[in-house]
């Protein structure tokens, strides 16, 4: 009897810091709004979001070791997925404010963009864009107004 109600003591356990673990998970994905001038669309010598610009979602996923993202663009009612690519992400400890970061996705018919982003202030990133034959683009990444945006931790009241 005594055995029984040890292994039901511990197996509630379990239960209960999984479900723990489980919603601390799933409070690492983020949903960032977002602006995507597609390489060779931004006229020349024009840094920022312009009326090429489409509108877009920037869906990051932090459980992994490595984070992820997709960057979902709209376009003419219908919605393109690129999976992104995170360049060096062994700073991103969640302990220290990240002000820039590089990526990159295939954005169709084998063209690779690569966009390096800055901090603009506490709840945008946004930065350049550029395919292999150097035709730029731009990219704008806003968390919720009054809230910061970066790296182990997205967004959240007090970042930054």
């Amino acid at each position: 009897m005594r055995r029984t109600l040890l292994m039901l003591t511990a197996a509630a356990g379990a239960l209960v810091l999984t479900a723990d673990a489980a919603s601390a998970q799933s409070a690492t994905i983020a949903q960032l709004q977002a602006s995507y001038t597609p390489v060779g669309r931004l006229p020349a010598g024009t840094y920022g979001v312009t009326n090429m610009a489409m509108p877009a979602t920037f869906v990051v996923d932090l459980r992994a070791r490595n984070p992820s993202a997709q960057l979902l663009v709209q376009q003419g009612g219908a919605e393109t997925k690129h999976d992104v690519k995170f360049v060096n992400t062994s700073s991103w400890t969640g302990q220290t404010r990240v002000d820039q970061f590089s990526f990159w996705f295939d954005q169709g018919d084998d063209i690779l963009v690569t966009c390096t982003v800055a901090r603009r202030d506490a709840h945008r990133f946004s930065g350049l864009c550029k395919d292999a034959a150097d035709r730029e683009g731009w990219i704008e990444v806003m968390g919720r107004a009054g809230e910061s945006v970066g790296p182990g931790v997205w967004y959240g009241p007090g970042q930054g």
